[in-house]
This record gives structure tokens, C-alpha cells and sequence, in this order.
């Protein structure tokens, strides 16, 4: 059975959030909708737009898809709503590049051309225009309502968060993959980062925000954010202190790989051996620039130490 959304969640006036596998954002204002992200593929788009047209009926339209980021388990329904509807899609600008050329995603997280296992919808979204750039703390008008951007990179390229205050004034953070729920750090414990050092800079942006709800894009939604930053935090800290006690002696970076698989009892296969792996390359350079591990070469191969 398909679970990408099993119920829709009222947190507001006119804000409501689709609970799946990748919470989707839906607000309403007047005569239109807009939604932040699409989950995986394109049966998340269909199963949005169904849900949508028998709620709203004819009296809503989907203005925009606000995306958080372009990771395919994020942008996943963009094409298929967009044909369907017109929509616009609105991107953060360093995101843009894999929503319009889809072998990008692959071709960071592998480091080459992808391997075949790759090209599927968990990986590779279907190409869609983008109609509107985002950038960092903009202020954006939805109706007689605001929409502020927060800049929260780490996960991957530019990614933003979104802070809604509603008519009745509460104010919903979308917090797209800033920061994971307890059950999916406690599932997966390494989650997916590019640059460690801002992903941990974004938890601590995340931890001064003031809202009445927090909504990850992976994970329970929460009225308190300090303790889920903590957590996530943690998690980070824990694993680069578990890479430098692995780098007391000299390791690759696939030696390394399968030294914290094995810590962490992961038992892994071919998609999550690629995240994991380009994983642990970030904390690589992340650690190398702080000055705690170094490299040599030698023998043709880059050796990885402890400092």
C-alpha cells in the first residue's frame, strides 16, 4: 500500500500539512493554494492534487509549490502538478539547477556519471521549469499574510525554510530537511548532509526561531524545537567523534565507510551505500578544514588521519 500521505493535519487557519513519508505543506489564501514540497515521485503529485480537488472543490486553485529544496523525495510531484494545474513552482536559487536538469542530484551524491539503480524517482524527479527564484530572508505577501525565508544549508545546495504567521497568528515552520524527527534520527541516526559545518549553523538558526509549530519535512510535527535540535546535534557530534577515533589510524574514505556501518549495525545496500558514502566524504572536508584530521597520499591512495 502507497503511505506517501495517509492524513492531512489542520495547525492553523488556513495551513494544514499532508503527514507522509515527506510532510507537504498546503496553505490557502482566498482563491488559491500553495504547497511546500511534493513528496517522491509523481503518485505523490496525484495523490496531493486528488486530495485537493475533493476538499477544495472548484473554489481553490495551486497558485505555486513553495520547494525547500530540490532532492527528489521533495520536488518529486513538481512535474506532474505543474502539467495538471499550471502552477508555478518557486525554488531557492542555488536549487534550482536539479529541478531542470534531473541527473544533477546523482551526479553530486554519486561523484560521477550514476549508476543505473540511481535513476529512479527516490533519486531522479522529472525535469520541471522553475518559475521564480527565492533567496535568503526574503519577505513574501500571500494574500494579507507573510511568508519569511530562512536560510538553512548543510543538507544540500541553498535550501530554505519557511516561517508562516496566519490570519488567526500563528506562525508554522516549515523546516524542510534543517533538522529530522526523533523516530528518523533514531531509524537512520546518519541522515544525508553536504556541508556538516552549516548543517550544524543551521540547527542553531533553527533553535532561536519562535513558532507554534515546527514541521520537518521527515518527521513528527512538534510545538517545541529545542530538545529535536539537541538530538540532531548530537548525532552529528557523536559521528564525527566516532570518524576521528576510526582516523587514529590511516583509513580511505571507503575503509572508513564500512568502519561506521559496522558501528552503527547498518546493514547496507546500494542507494544507502552511495548517501552514506558521500556522507562521509562532507565530514571529511568538514573535520580537514577545522584542522582535527589531515591526508596523505601515498601509493595512489588518499589516506585519511587523525591529527
Amino acid at each position: 500500500m502507497n503511505t506517501q500521505l495517509y492524513h492531512k493535519r489542520k495547525l492553523s487557519e488556513n495551513v494544514s500539512v499532508f503527514i507522509g513519508k515527506t510532510n507537504i505543506g498546503l496553505i490557502q489564501d482566498q482563491q488559491n493554494l500553495y504547497l511546500i514540497d511534493t513528496g517522491t515521485g509523481q503518485h505523490s503529485g496525484i495523490q496531493i492534487l486528488k486530495e485537493i480537488r475533493q476538499t477544495y472543490h472548484q473554489h481553490s486553485q495551486i497558485k505555486a509549490i513553495i520547494n525547500t529544496h530540490s532532492h527528489a523525495d521533495h520536488i518529486g510531484g513538481n512535474a506532474y502538478l505543474t502539467r495538471e494545474t499550471g502552477c508555478e513552482i518557486w525554488m531557492p536559487e542555488g536549487e534550482r539547477g536539479p529541478m531542470e536538469n534531473n541527473n544533477l542530484e546523482t551526479i553530486i551524491e554519486w561523484g560521477g556519471f550514476p549508476l543505473p539503480e540511481m535513476v529512479v524517482p527516490i533519486f531522479t524527479p522529472q525535469r520541471a521549469k522553475v518559475s521564480r527564484d527565492l533567496y535568503h530572508n526574503e519577505r513574501i505577501q500571500i494574500g494579507t499574510c507573510l511568508l519569511e525565508t530562512i536560510p538553512l544549508p548543510g543538507h544540500f545546495l541553498d535550501m530554505l525554510g519557511y516561517i508562516y504567521t496566519d490570519t488567526d497568528g500563528k506562525r508554522i515552520a516549515f523546516l524542510g530537511d534543517g533538522i529530522f524527527g526523533r523516530e528518523y534520527i533514531k531509524k537512520y541516526w546518519i541522515p544525508y548532509l553536504l556541508n556538516v559545518s552549516d548543517f550544524k549553523e543551521s540547527l542553531r538558526r533553527i533553535d532561536q526561531i519562535q513558532a507554534d509549530y515546527y514541521v520537518p519535512s521527515h518527521g513528527e510535527i512538534s510545538s517545541e524545537i529545542s530538545s529535536r535540535v539537541e538530538l540532531n546535534m548530537i548525532a552529528v557530534l557523536e559521528t564525527e567523534m566516532a570518524i576521528i577515533n576510526i582516523l587514529k589510524t590511516p583509513h580511505t574514505a571507503e575503509e572508513l565507510v564500512k568502519e561506521i556501518a559496522d558501528l552503527n549495525s547498518m546493514s547496507m545496500k546500494s542507494g544507502q551505500f552511495v548517501l552514506i558514502s558521500s556522507t562521509m566524504r562532507s565530514y571529511l572536508s568538514s573535520l580537514y578544514h577545522e584542522k582535527r584530521i589531515t591526508y596523505t597520499i601515498s601509493q595512489n591512495q588518499m589516506l585519511w588521519k587523525a591529527l
